[in-house]
């Protein structure tokens, strides 16, 4: 039997050994883990096992350079990895998400034939409705709902050809009997259309289904911007009798072609409608939307849609106050403030039908010398806009930099008055005139907005330093058009959006007197409307340009209206939102113009 080492054996043996391995590692530099690593593979080639021996024999300063090199080469390899994945893919809109806005009054009609009379109903009607033509951004007109649109020479004919696939958000197909309808009834009295002044010398024959032919009695070079007015369903509407238009149910839960329909709605406890809810169309219009869903909620004043947009109960808001502006601004970092620049002016119409003592242009002309413009500019607007003398915006076609002005001139507004024998009785602040004394007075009519409201304050402050009592009328936005349409006010301040198109026709022509018309002075003039008529009869635009400054002059001498300035609106929106373009807008609610752009979610696309 062989005799087991003893454990002094073992001890001097392994002395023997560590005596030859310390020898071997100080002759060759190595340590211990070089020696077992190198012994275990003859071919000099790591094997799997022999890599968890790696960092073992690596030491400090091998250890940190392989580490930043490891680092470099993960970078490096990421960089490259997106730098390819951008190469080969791109990120697109993709449909989804949901956006709300507040907007500042309430909805009254969804219904393009009406909707020129309250901004709610302007913003709610171009998410709903298309018309055949749209603006572009460079302000040129484009097919919407058409395919194309061909106007002879003359100008005093066009066909419209609708495109392929239209259908109505219920399912039916859109007609040129859709178009004709329209039209006719703008055109019918028994609508009280307010558009009807745009359409009445027009006749419309629809030969087939998708073809619309339009002719003018006469050329008019803005027609086209007529076109743009959303199309109504006749199907529907023509079982309704024209006498009930403005109560049909329609009008709150319309049946629409255009890049939305109509959802649902939501009321509060005493049935004020406090929302409505939008889906897009995905197929059968013209320009299908990505964004999901759009929430319109209605607030009674600026003040509180304010609030609401500070809260994050909104996403988007326009016509902010300036103070409101910079305050949500600061409390919410992602807005993204836009301003809207739009042919509006804001201006005061004097209505002599309504008061008698405004027949007389030298008290007209009064009036104005005695309001400080650059004033209320300063207050109401802290300085985000520009005086205005005439309805023509700067660098618009009929625009005169050189045409009159009048500056704020109390002494000269005095004279007038003093002229036209109205007299201060010593320790009075209230002119008169007559026998028996017959007092200045006036009641001003504004709407119930914060900016107009203050801007009437101000007016009416200086109207009676003037010596003329002023009375203060605030009318709720939505039931303005309800003293419009009889012209039931002495002096009306409000604001006009002339259109891409700067023709005054519907504005100042005598055609527009009357329930169904837009001339807010109930001003006539035989000469100025001879000017409007060849205005529009021309499409040259050298002849346009003179026949409305000589327009403008007239309007300037006559002083139907007092324009007092130009805004600046700002339009704030949710950095989330992304596309939006505000460019070659003509009215506020063209922020919409181009909605089919705007998204939320994207998604990934090969090149």
């Amino acid at each position: 039997m062989e005799r087991s080492p003893t454990p002094s054996w073992i001890a001097a043996r392994w002395r023997a050994l560590s005596a030859r391995m310390t020898s071997l590692l100080r002759a060759t530099g190595e340590t211990a883990d070089h020696l077992i690593a190198g012994k275990l593979s003859a071919s000099h080639r790591p094997r799997m096992r022999q890599l968890k021996f790696f960092f073992h024999v690596l030491n400090a300063k091998e250890r940190r350079t392989f580490a930043l090199l490891a680092i470099a080469a993960l970078v490096s390899g990421a960089l490259t990895f997106r730098y390819l994945w951008h190469l080969i893919f791109v990120r697109v809109p993709a449909p989804g998400g949901m956006y709300t806005e507040g907007l500042i009054g309430a909805p009254e009609y969804l219904n393009p034939l009406y909707a020129v009379g309250n901004d709610v109903d302007r913003d709610l009607t171009r998410l709903l409705f298309a018309g055949l033509v749209r603006f572009n951004e460079r302000g040129e007109a484009e097919p919407d709902l058409a395919e194309r649109v061909e106007v002879s020479p003359d100008g005093a004919s066009y066909t419209v050809t609708l495109r392929e696939g239209l259908a109505w958000s219920d399912g039916e197909p859109v007609t040129s009997d859709d178009v004709r309808f329209t039209i006719e009834a703008i055109k019918n009295p028994a609508y009280r259309s307010p558009l009807k002044s745009n359409f009445n010398a027009v006749s419309v024959d629809a030969p087939d289904a998708r073809t619309v032919r339009l002719t003018l009695a006469t050329t008019s070079a803005p027609f086209v911007e007529s076109l743009t007015v959303g199309i109504l369903p006749a199907h529907l509407w023509a079982s309704v009798e024209p006498k009930n238009a403005l109560l049909t149910e329609l009008n709150r839960k319309p049946v629409s072609v255009g890049p939305y329909r109509f959802e649902s709605l939501a009321k509060d406890p005493n049935g004020n409608v406090r929302s409505y809810t939008f889906v897009r169309r995905e197929e059968h219009v013209p320009f299908p939307p990505f964004i999901e869903r759009i929430t319109l909620k209605f607030y009674p004043d600026r003040d509180e849609a304010a609030q609401a947009l500070k809260n994050r109960n909104i996403d988007g808001m326009a016509l902010l106050s300036p103070d409101a502006l910079t305050d949500a601004l600061r409390i919410r970092r992602e807005l993204t403030h836009h301003r809207l620049r739009v042919p509006q002016y804001t201006a005061i119409f004097l209505n002599p039908k309504a008061s008698p003592l405004l027949e007389s242009v030298k008290v007209r002309t009064a009036l104005r010398y005695a309001i400080d413009r650059d004033g209320i500019i300063a207050d109401v607007l802290r300085g985000e806009g520009t005086r205005v003398e005439g309805p023509f915006a700067p660098g618009a076609l009929g625009y005169d930099a050189s045409a009159s002005t009048t500056p704020y001139d109390l002494a000269a507004a005095r004279l007038l008055l003093d002229e036209e024998e109205w007299k201060l009785p010593d320790g009075d602040t209230v002119r008169v005139k007559g026998t028996p004394p017959q007092p200045l007075a006036l009641t001003l009519t504004t709407v119930g907005q914060p900016e107009q409201y203050r801007a009437a304050e101000l007016v009416q402050k200086q109207w009676q330093a003037l010596g003329v009592k002023t009375d203060l009328q605030v009318v709720d936005p939505a039931r303005v058009f309800e003293l419009i349409r009889p012209r039931a006010y002495h002096a009306l301040l409000v604001s006009e959006i002339t259109g891409v198109d700067p023709d005054p026709y519907p504005f100042w022509h005598s055609s527009g007197l009357g329930e169904q018309g837009l001339n807010l002075a109930n001003w006539s003039d035989r000469d100025a409307d001879i000017l409007l008529e060849d205005a529009r009869k021309t499409v040259s635009r050298d002849v346009r340009e003179e026949k409305y400054r000589a327009f403008q002059r007239i309007l300037f001498r006559e002083a139907p209206a007092i324009f007092l300035y130009r805004p600046s609106l700002a339009y704030v929106i949710d950095d989330a939102v992304q596309g939006v373009s505000l460019i070659g807008m003509a009215n506020p609610s063209d922020r919409f113009a181009h909605i089919a752009q705007w998204y939320i979610e994207t998604d990934w696309k090969l090149r």
